[in-house]
């Protein structure tokens, strides 16, 4: 089915993957497939530095940079630490040691409120529970980051809320029947682009994007790749983590396999492919 109409119907002996999802999405089907390599500048000051950063038991000793406009994948089995890794730099848990560096500048307590001061955003794992407050509108959870640029003082205006949101929905093609309507009603898909609008509106420059593809359909799974690439081309930086190892070809600069708590091989470039992130995540 595509577009709430059955497109095509296949014997199961006669189908295979790459035809079923090129049915699925019709002409988005291309977008599944590994973009052209992007050019990335990594010669200055990187927006994101991390150096041996550890969080017991999982996390012994990792470190990586993320530079303007590059997407960083970190892969691995479950339980590697992705996580953990993420939830330390955003500030919510705190790591037994390590450094954190955010253009240059070494913080020495990174708590949620300072990481979100200077400009990083975390999407977290389990969208439901953590990423958005079901019952409210689409509008209220896109601002809800930065509810400063739409008040006046103590108080909330309306009208601030709803062009900041129809601004956010048009840039990323949320689908929603309006502005307010309760987020619990979007696709998954469509609350996961609401949540990492969330700290568009923030004004991120470094976005932590944990399971950004967990729970929607494949089609949004297309959407959400491009939107992270465009968001990349715009110059934030992104890392990107997911369980799904064989999607993190689709739109990482470089992926970082995480294993026995630490970064055990790096993979860009023609070396980046589904075959060496699943034989780096799962190496002995």
């Amino acid at each position: 089915m595509r577009d709430g109409r059955i497109v095509d119907t296949v014997e199961v002996a006669a189908a295979d993957t790459a035809h079923i999802v090129s049915l699925m999405l019709g002409e988005t089907a291309g977008a599944a497939e590994r973009p052209p390599e992007r050019k990335v500048d990594r010669t200055g000051v990187p927006l994101l530095a991390v150096r041996g950063l550890a969080v017991p038991p999982k996390v012994l000793d990792v470190s990586f940079d993320v530079h303007p406009g590059e997407i960083v994948g970190l892969g691995g089995l479950m339980g590697s630490g992705r996580t953990e890794v993420l939830r330390a730099i955003a500030g919510f848990g705190p790591a037994s040691s390590g450094t954190i560096s955010v253009e240059g500048r070494l913080i020495s307590r990174p708590s949620a409120a300072v990481m979100k001061r200077l400009g990083v955003g975390m999407t977290p794992e389990d969208r439901k529970d953590e990423g958005i407050v079901p019952l409210l509108g689409v509008d209220e959870n896109l601002v809800m980051s930065r509810m400063d640029t739409v008040s006046s003082g103590p108080t909330v205006r309306p009208g601030r809320v709803r062009r900041a949101a129809e601004r956010l929905i048009e840039r990323l093609s949320i689908a929603a029947a309006s502005a307010r309507t309760p987020i619990v009603n979007l696709s998954g898909g469509n609350q996961q682009k609401a949540v990492i609008g969330r700290w568009l509106h923030a004004g991120s420059r470094i976005l932590l994007l944990d399971e950004p593809t967990r729970g929607v359909d494949v089609q949004a799974k297309a959407e959400i790749y491009r939107l992270v690439r465009q968001l990349a081309d715009s110059g934030a930086g992104i890392v990107f983590v997911s369980g799904e190892l064989e999607e993190l070809p689709l739109v990482c600069d470089r992926v970082l396999a995480l294993r026995d708590g630490r970064v055990a091989s790096e993979l860009a470039g023609p070396e980046l492919t589904t075959d060496s992130v699943l034989s780096a995540a799962m190496a002995a």
